[in-house]
């Protein structure tokens, strides 16, 4: 709560004027402290560094101790912990949240995370009925509304229909279809470069309090290995790869992206790509080769 910034304008202007400056804490790559943070940079052109940690808990205690800036969470965060909030990433706002919604400030993007009640197929009639019409009481209650309210989040009441159809096109897109990095760079206003980037690894966030060297004790942490915020030189080394990897043509673009930044093999991106491994290989070794010779 003691950020130079106290609303969302505030901050856009200030790290605007101090880009790769403000340090965003992420619990893990591509989820929900990830995506909306990328979405919102790319809307309002900011930069940020995107640090992992391994809990919540983690990122709200170098918050709170100046050593992180920026974090995105549920609602009730907010009552939790010594934070505030600058923008509601869904356009469903929640009343009792003094801030401006992803509508408000031209987002137009809505990142929301649900949950919902299923029961075993072929469950008799009857029984559905009886339990479909108790939940919806319950959840149209005000009692109901005041206690979700209290979390700072919505009631959301839909029919069996309604929940089954939603669930569908939600598990479709997320497994029934396997969209490409193009229709999800699409779905999120992206180039296909920045969607790679955010699907990032597999691999599961490392502590910045993790020794750099595994278990040797002695090992420097790797947040001694971070860059420093005013390392200028490490900043402009930076901005030039992005701008180089913007320049490439598309295909090519998504090559890089895919065998640097999601550890894919060459195999795997000609897969992708619809092209031959040996193709993938020319295209690399040209691409990587021009791009060093332009960074000099």
């Amino acid at each position: 709560k003691n950020a130079p910034w106290k609303n969302i304008e505030e901050m856009v202007a200030m790290v605007r004027k101090n880009p790769g400056k403000y340090i965003v804490g992420i619990t893990g790559q591509g989820n929900m402290s990830h995506v909306p943070v990328i979405a919102l940079a790319k809307h309002y052109n900011l930069k940020f560094r995107y640090v992992p940690y391994r809990s919540t808990p983690e990122v709200m205690k170098e918050i709170a101790a100046g050593r992180l800036h920026f974090h995105a969470d549920m609602p009730v965060a907010l009552a939790q912990y010594e934070v505030y909030g600058l923008v509601q990433f869904s356009d469903r706002k929640v009343a009792n949240l003094n801030m401006p919604n992803s509508a408000d400030i031209g987002l137009n993007k809505n990142f929301i995370m649900w949950q919902a009640c299923i029961a075993p197929k072929g469950m008799p009639d009857d029984v559905v009925k009886v339990l479909v019409d108790t939940m919806r009481e319950v959840v149209n209650s005000p009692e109901y509304a005041e206690a979700v309210r209290k979390l700072s989040m919505n009631p959301w009441w839909m029919e069996p229909e309604q929940a089954q159809a939603f669930y569908a096109e939600e598990y479709a897109a997320a497994h029934g279809c396997s969209p490409t990095v193009g229709q999800i760079a699409e779905k999120f206003g992206m180039d296909e470069g920045e969607a790679a980037f955010v699907l990032g690894s597999s691999r599961m966030p490392v502590s910045i309090y993790e020794q750099a060297d595994g278990k040797d004790e002695k090992a420097a942490e790797l947040l001694e290995r971070l860059p420093a915020a005013d390392d200028q030189d490490d900043m402009i080394e930076r901005i030039q790869l992005r701008e180089a990897i913007a320049s490439l043509p598309a295909r090519e673009k998504k090559i890089i992206m895919l065998r640097y930044f999601r550890d894919m093999t060459q195999s795997e991106v000609a897969s992708v790509i619809g092209v031959s491994q040996v193709q993938i290989s020319r295209i690399e070794s040209r691409v990587v080769s021009e791009m060093k010779r332009k960074l000099g």
